[in-house]
């Protein structure tokens, strides 16, 4: 879930917009009118709650993409994205959309927010492009 936010990361960045990770040597302390994104398919994932849980400490925003809004991270996010998971049909052992699913739905949630953000915004692809990183 994390790389799939991580995505998203740069696609803010291409689109122009600050962006960090968190755990990178260059992220800046987070304020009051920041926002924090994360992913978590369970939503309780135990070092990720104790990132949020800070984040709104220091007056930050907290968005969620996971699989259950009512989760520890759930319970404490201002935007919540929740990917529904399918009840189980008989016979089943899994979730229809658990492990590597809830990932596929999870990269075109991320690809769906970035296509918002540059209509609402307006950036087009060449202002992505232009942002794209080139030190490859």
């Amino acid at each position: 879930a994390g790389n799939c936010v991580k995505i998203l990361g740069m696609n803010c960045s291409q689109m122009g917009l600050t962006a960090h990770i968190c755990g990178d040597n260059t992220t800046p302390s987070i304020h009051e009118g920041d926002l924090l994104v994360v992913g978590s398919g369970s939503g309780n994932t135990r070092t990720i709650a104790l990132l949020a849980e800070e984040a709104k400490e220091h007056g930050a925003k907290l968005g969620l993409i996971s699989g259950n809004a009512e989760s520890t991270i759930g319970k404490m996010a201002d935007y919540n994205i929740e990917i529904k998971r399918l009840p189980k049909r008989d016979g089943e052992t899994s979730d229809t959309l658990s492990g590597g699913s809830f990932y596929h739905v999870l990269v075109q949630t991320v690809d769906m927010i970035r296509g918002y953000v540059c209509e609402m915004i307006g950036v087009t692809s060449a202002d992505m492009h232009y942002n794209h990183n080139n030190l490859e």
